[in-house]
């Protein structure tokens, strides 16, 4: 009797199983079945590697036939086409009944120009009445340029408290054109996008930063405009919408180095406040071994008396490899340090704060691809 029982249960189960599957892919009150499409998060496609198919898997074979139409949103030149075609920036893909999924091709132009690193997304333009989004994203597929082969592309720091990535795309000049910083802690998510704007000497001009998950709907954007005297930046204005709110000027030494960076809080049209001023110290290699950061506090709602702290921030045992990432930017977009110390040390005021002993790897070509230090953690990703 418990053996029946048993198996009455397990079949029971069963049946609620299957009937919660097909109610997914079932409109009972029209009796329609619905194929439901499933995007990975993203593809890649490499230049100089022909025609390569995309696949767009189905949750199970195509219960009818239809047709999916997907639409590329991008500024950028194409350098690429599809078979299909696509016509207006539309490619039309034919489903048949019991397909497990459909795919076309991408055929990248495989030139000895540097076209910059393109993401190519995708959006759902139709679906057929049977055929569903099943996870809602889009179809993303990155182009790599193989001109751009060995460049940095992506850094990912990790810490005991927060994950943080890089994302790095070039324009047709290896410059930067672009880069995407995703963000995750235990308390907030952000993604913040910067552009980068050039004349035609190559000298970054302006940098756009749009705090948000893309361009279009981030919640608010500013600029830094890059201001040039004799092949050095002097100075940069950071622009709150048509307003200059502060600005930056920079010293050098005869190496051309930064030396000296001072920032100013602009109050009014006649008055001008000292927030910080930083010094840097270099070795004879050229290696940044100290800056020297003083805060300046002034009277306001929040803080009643004036006063200052300064943050000392030493670095020291540097090794024989060069860092091609921008990290530890003293210019954004412009000056970095350049090589790699094995080890930091942060002191605020006269009380040590932290010390940072680094080690690091590379790969098989002497290019840098982890570096790991207590409680963090950094991977570094070529193109």
């Amino acid at each position: 009797m418990k053996t029946i029982i048993k198996l009455s249960l397990f079949l029971l189960i069963g049946l609620l199983t299957n009937c919660s599957e097909d109610d997914d892919e079932m409109n009972p009150s029209e009796g329609i079945r619905y194929t439901f499409i499933q995007f990975s998060e993203s593809q890649s496609v490499l230049e100089n590697e022909g025609p390569q198919e995309i696949f767009i898997p189905f949750s199970r074979s195509a219960y009818s036939s239809g047709e999916i139409q997907l639409k590329l949103n991008i500024e950028e030149e194409l350098n690429f086409q599809t078979i299909p075609e696509m016509i207006d920036g539309i490619i039309t893909l034919q489903v048949n009944e019991g397909d497990q999924k459909v795919s076309f091709t991408l055929i990248p132009n495989n030139d000895d120009r540097v076209n910059g690193y393109q993401e190519l997304t995708f959006i759902v333009h139709f679906l057929s009445e049977t055929l569903r989004n099943s996870n809602n994203r889009n179809l993303i597929i990155s182009l790599l340029d193989d001109e751009l082969s060995g460049m940095p592309k992506s850094l990912e720091l990790t810490s005991t408290f927060d994950i943080e990535t890089h994302q790095y795309f070039y324009n047709s000049n290896k410059k930067i054109s672009k880069t995407i910083i995703n963000h995750n802690d235990s308390w907030s998510n952000w993604t913040s996008i910067f552009r980068y704007y050039y004349d035609n000497e190559l000298n970054l001009t302006r940098k756009t930063l749009f705090f948000g998950d893309s361009e279009a709907d981030a919640s608010y954007n500013n600029d830094i405009i890059y201001i040039w005297e004799n092949g050095r930046v002097i100075q940069t204005d950071y622009m709150v919408g048509n307003t200059k709110s502060f600005y930056t000027i920079y010293e050098y030494d005869e190496q051309n180095n930064v030396i000296l960076k001072k920032e100013y809080d602009i109050v009014s049209s006649t008055e001008e406040l000292l927030l910080y001023k930083t010094n840097y110290t270099y070795n004879q290699n050229n290696d940044l071994i100290e800056n020297r950061t003083t805060i300046y506090y002034h009277p306001n709602d929040w803080w009643p008396e004036e006063g200052e702290s300064t943050t000392i921030i030493s670095y020291g045992e540097y090794t024989q490899f060069s860092n091609p990432f921008p990290m530890n930017e003293i210019i954004p977009g412009v000056f970095y340090q350049q090589n790699l110390p094995g080890i930091m040390t942060i002191q605020i005021d006269d009380n040590p704060l932290e010390t940072y002993n680094y080690t690091y790897e590379f790969d098989s070509n002497g290019r840098l691809i982890k570096r790991i230090a207590t409680e963090e953690t950094a991977v570094f990703g070529y193109q």
